[in-house]
Formats: C-alpha cells, sequence, structure tokens
C-alpha cells in the first residue's frame, strides 16, 4: 500500500510540474505572440515612413533636376549675351576707333596750326 501511495504522490507531482511547464509555456507563447504583433506594426510603420521619404525624395530630385535645367539655360543666355555685346563691341570699336582717332589729330594738327599762326602773327 505504501508503494501505490508513493507511486500516486510521485504521478501527482510529475503532473503537477507537467501543468505548470504547459502553464509557462502557453504564457511564453502569448507574450511572444504579442512582441511578433508589436514588431510587425513597428515594421509596417517603418515601411510606411520610407515609403512617404521616397516619394519626398523623388519630388525632391524632379525638383532639383528641373532647376538644374533652368541654371542651365540661363548660363547659356548668359554665354549668348556676352558673345553678343563681345561682338557688337569689337564692331563698334572698329568701325568708331579710326574716325575718332582721326578726328583727334586732326584736331590736334589744327590747334597745332592756329598756335604757329599766332606765334608768327605775334613777331610780324
Amino acid at each position: 500500500m505504501e508503494l501505490l501511495a508513493a507511486t500516486s504522490a510521485v504521478a501527482v507531482g510529475v503532473s503537477v510540474v507537467a501543468t505548470l511547464v504547459v502553464v509557462a509555456l502557453a504564457l511564453a507563447a502569448v507574450y511572444l505572440l504579442r512582441t511578433v504583433r508589436e514588431l510587425r506594426r513597428q515594421a509596417e510603420d517603418l515601411a510606411r515612413e520610407a515609403g512617404e521619404l521616397l516619394a519626398e525624395m523623388r519630388a525632391d530630385l524632379r525638383q532639383a533636376g528641373t532647376e538644374v535645367e533652368r541654371v542651365e539655360r540661363m548660363v547659356g543666355s548668359a554665354e549668348a549675351i556676352s558673345e553678343a555685346v563681345g561682338g557688337a563691341s569689337r564692331l563698334v570699336g572698329g568701325v568708331v576707333a579710326a574716325p575718332v582717332i582721326k578726328a583727334v589729330a586732326f584736331a590736334s594738327g589744327v590747334a597745332h596750326a592756329g598756335r604757329a599762326l599766332r606765334a608768327r602773327g605775334g613777331r610780324g
């Protein structure tokens, strides 16, 4: 009888320990499921935010490309204007320089002749 009581006590003890282990495993599984759900939510939030940031970066990149094209057009226009002004300056310089030099030389010659005539007129 004592053997039967001891065996029953051991069986009850093993059953209690097994039940406690099963309960602990069930609680751990519930905790893990909650953690996995939270991680999944956070991953979805990160993916959504990353998508928004990528869309924003694409828009900024398109805008920057448009601005670069605009600046390139402005630089091209400035170069064309600079070339036109340089050409006009050379043309005007070539056309005006010779007559101006001749006019200055003529005026200088007339002034010199006038001084010479006055100088002679004062002596005679």
